[in-house]
């Protein structure tokens, strides 16, 4: 199978805005990790509450987000799970999906390889609200809001919030998101074959009326497979499948998948260790706290900001310690720990930013402020 390449509308891309960049960096796509990592060291100078106006909550497998329908700001999964090295792009050290979404990708990227002889991988999937006002703010600095208002979309306007979607590239591709791919077999197989696994298109050709957005072969959303097998027996797209869903359209069943449940993902800040290999999921940079530090507690250096909130776990906070060095830490959750904030051994204590712009209660081992001591 190939997919027709909209090159009307790409010519109209061009022609609609003289100033903006090739088409292709106008898509919903993610920032290279360092662009995202200069990005965060800015992250005082914006303001991300401006955009924090939605009232979708993302829990459902079918929830509805669009330009128009926004996620609250606040919504994060509770079941992001890490992608092994062996389902994400080189270069990507740390990419999530929910888990649900987790298990029918690593099906879908192994049936790939033996049916179509391509390794699929991950490039980019969830991205929180903080991590698309971020990106979103980049954009508008380089290209002006109107232009990124038209190919991008705002924090909470996001599907890569849900943690259900997926940028899906291939070294074939060169590891890009480019509209071309679709012209390929491979993209062939994707688009064919996705809905088997509970994925089902979010922006197809022609359509960017109803999306919203330019034509993406590579953004795939999980809705489940009873959700795509309907889908897919339907004559619509998803935006507007997923419209008739929200709106309780009697001529769908519209099945919402049971998630698995997961328990607390030990491999992020704050979480138990003995080694660093126990953190590894982190990055390069991950270590394990051991002296003073009951059961271990996963981190990494910093100098202003930290990972944000991945799994079951807590929020993050970039937090001095002491002869100058910044550790990644947790900050207290008093809805998961009613009592102390923390996990025990821990407690709530009030922390400060290495450079002192801002201070936040983090969870520190109970009574004392000890070196950053790791053990390999």
């Amino acid at each position: 199978m190939r997919i027709a390449l909209p090159l009307a509308f790409a010519a109209c891309l061009a022609a609609c805005d003289d100033a903006a960049p090739p088409p292709s960096a106008g898509h919903d796509t993610d920032l290279p990790p360092e662009v995202l990592a200069d990005a965060e060291q800015k992250a005082d100078q914006v303001d991300c509450r401006q955009y924090d106006d939605g009232q979708v909550d993302g829990a459902s497998l079918l929830a509805l987000v669009n330009k128009q329908d926004a996620l609250r700001g606040s919504y994060a999964p509770a079941d992001l799970l890490p992608l092994g090295a062996e389902l994400r792009m080189p270069d990507r050290p740390v990419v999530l999906l929910r888990a649900g979404a987790r298990a029918a990708f690593e099906a879908l990227t192994s049936a790939a390889l033996v049916e179509a002889g391509v390794d699929l991988r991950a490039r980019s999937a969830y991205r929180s609200f903080r991590e698309q006002c971020l990106t979103f703010d980049f954009k508008v600095r380089e290209n002006g809001l109107e232009h990124a208002d038209r190919y991008s979309a705002r924090p909470g306007r996001s599907q890569h919030q849900l943690g259900t979607t997926v940028d899906i590239t291939a070294e074939i591709w060169d590891w890009e998101l480019e509209p071309e791919m679709a012209e390929t077999a491979e993209a062939g197989w994707l688009a064919t074959n996705a809905g088997r696994f509970g994925f089902a298109l979010s922006y197809p050709a022609g359509q960017e009326d109803l999306t919203g957005y330019a034509f993406e072969p590579w953004h795939f959303r999980y809705i489940g497979v009873e959700a795509a097998a309907e889908l897919a027996a339907s004559d619509l797209i998803l935006e507007e499948y997923l419209r008739a869903c929200a709106a309780g359209d009697a001529g769908f069943a519209c099945p919402e998948e049971p998630q698995p449940a997961v328990p607390v993902n030990q491999e992020f800040i704050g979480g138990a260790c003995a080694t660093d290999a126990d953190c590894a999921s982190l990055g390069p940079d991950a270590l394990c706290l051991v002296e003073d530090h009951p059961g271990g507690y996963c981190t990494v250096p910093c100098t202003r900001g930290c990972p944000d909130r991945a799994g079951n776990n807590q929020v993050t906070f970039c937090h001095g310690e002491r002869e100058g060095e910044a550790w990644c830490r947790s900050k207290c959750d008093f809805s998961r720990f009613p009592e102390a904030g923390c996990r025990e051994g821990y407690t709530c204590l009030d922390g400060e930013r290495p450079d002192g712009s801002a201070r936040a209660d983090v969870c520190r081992p109970e009574g004392q402020l000890p070196d950053a001591v790791t053990e390999g």
